[in-house]
């Protein structure tokens, strides 16, 4: 985590008083840095400001699993701070990312109480779970193959996709030998490109066809 002192070019919560934004400060990350380690005290509210991230959960037989991802304007510790969640979970950045970090002590002085606030957060609670659910709808309404480009188009930074394929296929609920052909087909097809370990540059017009389309 790198401090940055600098405010003014960035876009910050409306919701935030002047007394809560004087007193944080903005945090950045490079790609694939912990932001957040799991099971550990929350000691900032984030909200990211700029890049994406992924919330992971490590089971008992040491597994690591994507459960959701972030993107500007998300917030990290909602449902700490709301009393929903008592075990943290691990938070990892996408590419370059800026958060806002907010101290608990801030937040416990001048957010808990604040009607207005705490809506924003139950708004936004909500707003995740019904995420949640519509991707496990459209694990199964679509083929693989459009799934996969729209995982690609939502977790790439600077048009480079850059995930594990292990974490991936258990994400999309697929074999990891069925990911593995589909890939190999994108890569034949010119839709990625491989650029470095692990590392694809993405066809994003063509990315952008395959994906499956928001009907809003």
């Amino acid at each position: 985590m790198k401090k940055i002192s600098y405010k003014g070019q960035y876009h910050l919560p409306k919701e935030l008083p002047k007394v809560v934004l004087d007193q944080s400060f903005l945090t950045s990350y490079s790609h694939g840095e912990q932001i957040h380690q799991a099971n550990t005290p929350l000691d900032y509210l984030f909200f990211m400001i700029k890049g994406k991230g992924k919330i992971l959960l490590t089971q008992e037989n040491g597994k690591t699993t994507i459960i959701q991802f972030i993107h500007q304007n998300d917030w990290i510790g909602e449902l700490t701070i709301l009393g929903a969640e008592t075990e943290t979970r691990e938070i990892r950045s996408i590419g370059h990312t800026i958060c806002l970090a907010i101290p608990m002590s801030v937040v416990t002085a001048y957010l808990l109480n604040d009607i207005t606030f705490i809506r924003l957060m139950g708004a936004y609670a909500g707003h995740k779970l019904v995420s949640r659910t519509m991707h496990f709808s459209k694990n199964q309404n679509y083929i693989l193959k459009h799934r996969l480009a729209s995982f690609i188009l939502e977790v790439s930074s600077d048009n480079l996709y850059q995930e594990n394929h292990i974490q991936v296929a258990e994400y999309l609920g697929v074999s990891y030998r069925h990911l593995l052909h589909t890939f190999k087909d994108f890569r034949q097809e010119g839709l990625v490109t491989k650029v470095g370990h692990q590392c694809f540059r993405i066809n994003l017009t063509e990315i952008e066809k395959l994906a499956i389309q928001d009907p809003n």
